[in-house]
């Protein structure tokens, strides 16, 4: 089943949802976020932050502000946030919801900032989250060590975003290098803390294959008259990672090679 334009899906007939931040995706990536992502779009009428927000908050949807958004969380990373900063965060951007890393990462203390919040716990295989993390971003974790992608993300802006996924991602993917066995426990480890950490009433532990009719009745909404979406961007993550390492050895065959060489003869030509 293909996901519908957003456009198409602003028809159904559900109407918004206001008041700031209102639920809290704690799933780990990889287990039906992107999905979620614009089912939570659909119900809440607003926009719903996502590790895509870091690299690119859409300003159609996001209220624009001084501090990028990969600038806060290297700061929430940092230190730790009183919950007047989280609400800022959210609230002036205008998120009516956040999932995924980096904001998984955060649940408790966001849960501070916002007492009544309700919690989605994505869940899934832990084999399969296993390989489908190893299969897409965690490759990203190689990609960034190569040298011209440094190099060219670097000159090019790209690098704060960049930099900023993987170190919110940094014990995910040591311990993806560490097999599939720690993996696995790391997966029911993450599910078993967040389940001990928030009061059942306001938790739901969701697989996207359940669809609409679970999410809706924990939020309380009328069940929309389109699909639930289904998102598998694999295959998008991948084309990426290769366009972007394309783009940085066509860069700095073409524009780095080039400088350094004509810095290197006038060197020599003064000795």
């Amino acid at each position: 089943m293909e996901s519908l334009p957003y456009t198409q899906l602003l028809s159904s007939n559900i109407k918004p949802i206001k008041g700031g931040l209102i639920v809290l995706g704690a799933g780990l990536p990889r287990t039906g976020t992107s999905s979620l992502r614009e089912a939570l779009k659909i119900l809440l009428k607003g926009p719903c932050h996502h590790m895509i927000s870091v690299f690119d908050e859409d300003q159609s949807e996001v209220k624009e502000t001084p501090e990028k958004n990969f600038q806060f969380w290297n700061r929430a990373m940092t230190r730790k946030l009183d919950p007047s900063e989280w609400r800022e965060f959210f609230e002036s951007r205008g998120y009516c919801a956040g999932l995924d890393y980096p904001v998984a990462l955060f649940y408790r203390e966001i849960m501070e900032a916002y007492p009544d919040i309700k919690i989605i716990l994505g869940v899934r295989d832990p084999h399969r989250w296993f390989k489908s993390v190893r299969d897409s971003i965690y490759t990203g974790r190689s990609l960034f060590k190569d040298p011209t992608v440094q190099v060219y993300t670097r000159l090019s802006g790209e690098w704060g975003p960049r930099d900023c996924s993987l170190r919110s991602c940094t014990e995910l993917y040591d311990v993806i290098e560490k097999g599939e066995e720690e993996s696995v426990q790391f997966f029911n480890d993450w599910v078993a803390e967040v389940k001990k950490n928030v009061p059942e009433d306001r938790l739901l532990l969701f697989q996207a294959k359940e669809g609409w009719q679970p999410l809706c009745e924990f939020l309380g909404v009328p069940v929309p008259d389109v699909p639930y979406p289904n998102i598998n961007d694999t295959g998008n993550i991948i084309g990426k990672y290769g366009s972007l390492q394309m783009r940085s050895r066509i860069f700095c065959l073409l524009v780095v090679l080039p400088i350094w060489g004509a810095v290197l003869s006038m060197l020599l030509g003064l000795l």
